[in-house]
């Protein structure tokens, strides 16, 4: 077997040995040629006299292999003459003059240029890097003549939306790495109308990108701006669909903000329209809290928590413990952290956070150094018909583990929150709430144990958020359903989130809220178009958009943090600390007849202890809005059931 691959890797490798070979004998042949043309010119293009042929051919015979020996060094015949560009062109320069001075410095030596016109010592090198640069870059014009004219039926035209470095760049990759063909660059800076980058024109603003589009029947927009922002984002898709072209970005401009290298191209994601910037985390600070610690993730198999297990895996725990009372969600789990390059040992722990006994057993025998609390029922409609469950899971749950951390002297506790405990309208925020208030009651008890909240929005892509959603509702051909035309919502990547969680267990000290910097909240309305427009479709026409109604305990508006909480900085920009020295009284009274009306299943009881314990607690059950679960269609008779506000997008 060995002998038969042996001249599969010759031939593989010959005909680069003889391209090679045949670029070195062009630039050997370069080098008299160069000389040879120095003299012609010194001598007005004349017959060139008998007594200067024999120092000719003796500066040839010196300078082949000096020239040689130089491009060799430099580098000139690592590139490839097809994508031949400016620093092979500088390498190509750099070996010419180091040649030429080793050639002329020998021919001093030997006998002091004698015969050699001083026109020639600086004409030749400027021949040589003539013809061998010139020789590449015809070669690249011709092969890249050659690439776009090849089946011209098949090539896309593409417009580009920002002409600034990252444009030049996107434009420069199109050409060389890809059949797509620029006809056209828009930008917003009338300074750069009617220029051009690489022959391609700035045609004019983002605001005539449908109308350029049409004019140079254009395929595709590809949005080739560093962080151009959610506004910006939704004008361009905006655009594009008028036009009925496709949109992409520049891979690289998310990688890299000053657009250095082509890194290909991809679609426009939810992320992208949502204008979310990446987030710098302290991996030092992050390291020294996890390294080499035990750390338990309740809540392990779900969306937040299993992205939590991963962010730990990182960073070089003892063990890690995943904690779920879900079957299914630990297979899951077990599945997806094995793909994890992690020499940390992983127990999958199947189990009720509400279950005293198991928990107690699991910490007993752990002995876990960090807990990150992670399990929550979080669907706001679904706990407003199953009051019990979710004070019992949110509230009773968070209460026995955070007191199984103090009692089994866990480092630090942490309690992942939701912005729904400001000022709650519904049992999910309220309950989610009163565990806020338990974590930070039991900081005073038990000292050691550092207790923490971070408290943010909705989280793209976790289990029940709104993005699939609407994912879902767009494939099956609609209608998309929003609940409210005026709704909004704070948005954060599920990376984002679990990255600032673990940043705020580095920097808490014990008994702070975290408020994670969330920036402004997006109407559900625009994201809905921005979704349905990004998977090439227009809203009202192609996807109907269809408003039922505020759910019970829903709010138009989230906030992130009381008017009672002053806000602090950290030293991390996304991450606020909220001061919360004005706790009530009374809390273990209230939580201890909140349990008691829990065990007994008591909806009124619990709802009666549960606004003791969260006395802004006013819970909302509009029932003459439309419900959600209302089919609703688009005919007369139907949306005259609604008020104006409510009805179908047309």
């Amino acid at each position: 077997m060995k002998g038969a691959q042996k001249p599969q890797h010759n031939s593989n490798h010959q005909p680069r040995r003889i391209r090679r070979a045949l670029i070195i004998a062009h630039d050997a042949l370069w080098v008299p040629l160069a000389i040879a043309a120095a003299f012609w010119v010194r001598f007005n293009l004349g017959p060139i006299p008998a007594d200067f042929w024999l120092p000719m051919l003796i500066l040839a015979a010196v300078a082949i292999p000096a020239h040689m020996l130089t491009f060799w060094a430099f580098g000139a015949y690592r590139g490839v003459w097809r994508f031949a560009s400016m620093p092979d062109l500088v390498r190509l320069s750099k070996a010419v003059a180091v040649g030429a001075l080793i050639t002329l410095a020998a021919l001093f030596i030997y006998d002091r240029l004698a015969g050699v016109p001083r026109s020639v010592i600086f004409l030749y090198p400027l021949f040589l890097l003539g013809g061998t640069g010139g020789a590449r870059a015809f070669y690249r014009a011709l092969k890249e003549y050659h690439i776009h004219r090849r089946e011209e039926r098949g090539v896309q035209n593409v417009i580009v939306v920002g002409a600034g470095k990252n444009g030049e760049h996107v434009l420069r990759g199109l050409r060389v790495y890809t059949s797509l063909r620029p006809v056209g660059l828009v930008d917003d800076d009338p300074n750069k109308w009617g220029t051009e980058i690489y022959g391609v024109r700035v045609l004019g603003p983002t605001s005539q990108l449908a109308e350029l589009c049409r004019r140079k029947r254009a395929d595709q927009v590809i949005v080739a701006i560093p962080k151009p922002g959610r506004k910006t984002y939704s004008r361009i898709l905006a655009q594009a669909n008028e036009a009925g072209v496709h949109c992409q970005v520049s891979a690289s401009m998310t990688e890299d903000e000053e657009g250095n290298g082509f890194g290909g191209l991809r679609p426009v994601t939810t992320e992208d329209v949502l204008g979310r910037d990446p987030v710098n985390l302290d991996d030092g600070a992050i390291a020294a809290t996890v390294r080499n610690k035990t750390v338990l993730v309740t809540g392990g198999g779900g969306s937040i928590g299993l992205e939590l297990c991963k962010r730990v895996l990182g960073h070089e725990p003892a063990r890690l413990v995943v904690f779920d009372q879900s079957e299914y969600n630990l297979y899951e789990a077990e599945h997806a952290l094995s793909m994890a390059r992690s020499q940390a040992p992983i127990d999958f722990v199947l189990g009720d956070v509400c279950d005293q006994a198991r928990v107690q057993a699991l910490f007993r025998q752990k002995k876990p150094d960090i807990v990150l609390h992670a399990a929550a029922y979080k669907h706001v409609p679904m706990l407003e018909s199953n009051v019990v469950e979710g004070v019992r899971n949110n509230t009773l749950g968070t209460r026995i583990i955070a007191e199984a951390a103090g009692h089994f002297g866990v480092r630090k506790f942490v309690l992942v929150s939701t912005d729904k405990t400001v000022h709650p309208t519904n049992v999910m925020g309220a309950s989610k709430r009163a565990a806020e208030l338990l974590c930070l009651s039991l900081q005073k008890r038990h000292p050691d144990t550092c207790y923490l909240i971070t408290r943010f929005g909705n989280v793209l892509g976790s289990a029940g958020s709104v993005i699939p959603l609407f994912e879902r509702q767009i494939r099956e051909g609609g209608p998309v359903t929003v609940t409210h035309p005026e709704v909004k919502r704070f948005f954060m990547t599920i990376e984002e989130a679990t990255g600032l969680i673990i940043q705020a267990t580095a920097l808490s000290r014990g008994g702070e809220v975290f408020v994670l910097e969330m920036g402004q909240p997006i109407l559900i309305r625009e994201l809905a178009e921005n979704m349905i427009r990004l998977s090439g479709l227009t809203p009202g026409e192609d996807i109907k958009i269809v408003y039922t109604g505020l759910r019970p305990g829903e709010k138009l508006e989230e906030q992130l943090f009381y008017d009672t909480e002053t806000l602090h900085g950290t030293g991390h920009s996304k991450l606020l600390l909220a001061d919360n020295n004005d706790i009530a009284a009374g809390i273990e009274e209230n939580v201890e007849a909140l349990t008691s009306a829990a065990l007994a299943r008591s909806e009124t009881g619990v709802l009666d202890a549960l606004g003791r314990l969260v006395p802004e607690f006013n819970r909302r059950r509009d029932e003459a809005e439309p419900r959600h679960d209302q089919t609703l269609s688009d005919s007369p008779q139907d949306q005259a059931k609604l008020p104006t506000s409510l009805r179908v997008i047309k």
